[in-house]
């Protein structure tokens, strides 16, 4: 059910996104101050309107994650911060270690201008349960800083949002995930186009049991376009997309709405992807709280803990 590819005895494994013909936009990304601190609106940088092969997702970063039986995996991840990557909760499950790499391309070979940084602390959601995935996101700290390393200044980071998209928003996701559930796949970061659902269209839209789908998750995919009464199939993120982007276009921003948690499958009739909501009110005050203690009080971390009741 998870979008997580294990790579079994350091085998690298090429893997790409089910993708859309639809690209991201044009959209602004964010700084440290915009997403922490007071507004600064005229730091943002203009993205997009070129290839993917040109950075075209310069706030995406491939995970790879090692485990004390020797194994890895792969997932995805956001830079929120010039220390901090945002990604999902279960590929942090049983880590030892994560490392990051950015400006990548191809999985296959080392491109000129990647680098990579192992996260000196891992922090899950403290309300993260692995058997409903509720609350799947996890926080990677850096030591170094992931915007300054890079000379040419195209490694940015998304902005955050406490704006939930509307029913039927288009959106956007990318990852280095497999094309198809267990199937083949591809060396390059590849992203589609998936349709925003609330709640109540996709409990009536999708064959999910109404329990599965809690607040703090999203529904996306393509809607229901021929009427039979289940969301079409043909576009998600699959295995080794999990952790990253969910992206929509909020005022003009590159906005971070939610990271790939799990589905029954990939691309399939009546089963659109889910996501951990990072827009979600008490999921954004947990991750501003933890990123810069400042931003939040009190009050605010009590409605948090209460919210997470239900």
């Amino acid at each position: 059910m998870v979008k997580f590819l294990l790579i079994f005895n350091f085998l690298q494994v090429e893997a790409c996104l089910r993708t859309s013909e639809k690209k991201l936009p044009n959209l602004q990304t964010c700084t440290r101050e915009s997403n922490f601190g007071k507004k600064a609106e005229n730091d943002a940088k203009i993205v997009g309107g070129i290839t993917a092969e040109n950075n075209q997702w310069p706030f995406i970063t491939r995970l790879t994650i090692g485990f004390d039986d020797g194994q890895e995996a792969l997932c995805g991840g956001t830079i929120i911060d010039n220390n901090w990557v945002l990604t999902a909760a279960h590929c942090c499950d049983g880590a030892s270690w994560i490392n990051a790499t950015f400006s990548d391309l191809r999985v296959s070979r080392t491109e000129s201008k990647e680098y990579t940084f192992r996260a000196s602390k891992i922090k899950k959601h403290p309300q993260y349960r692995a058997s409903t995935f509720r609350n799947d996101v996890c926080l990677l700290k850096f030591n170094e800083d992931i915007i300054a390393s890079d000379p040419d200044g195209d490694v940015q980071m998304a902005c955050l949002t406490d704006t939930l998209p509307k029913q039927g928003s288009g959106c956007w996701i990318a990852g280095w995930g497999m094309t198809s559930f267990d199937g083949a796949t591809s060396n390059r970061l590849r992203q589609a186009t998936v349709k925003i659902m609330d709640k109540s269209y996709c409990l009536l839209n999708s064959e999910y049991p109404s329990s599965w789908i809690k607040r703090e998750m999203i529904c996306a995919g393509n809607l229901d376009n021929n009427g039979d009464g289940l969301t079409d199939g043909g576009v998600d993120s699959c295995q080794g997309d999990s952790g990253g982007p969910l992206i929509c276009g909020i005022d003009g921003k590159a906005a971070l709405v939610g990271v790939v948690s799990w589905g029954n499958g990939c691309a399939s009739e009546g089963f659109p992807g889910i996501y951990s909501s990072a827009a979600y009110s008490s999921t954004y005050n947990w991750i501003r709280r933890t990123v810069n203690p400042k931003t939040t009080n009190a009050v605010n971390r009590a409605l948090d803990w209460i919210l997470n009741l239900f």
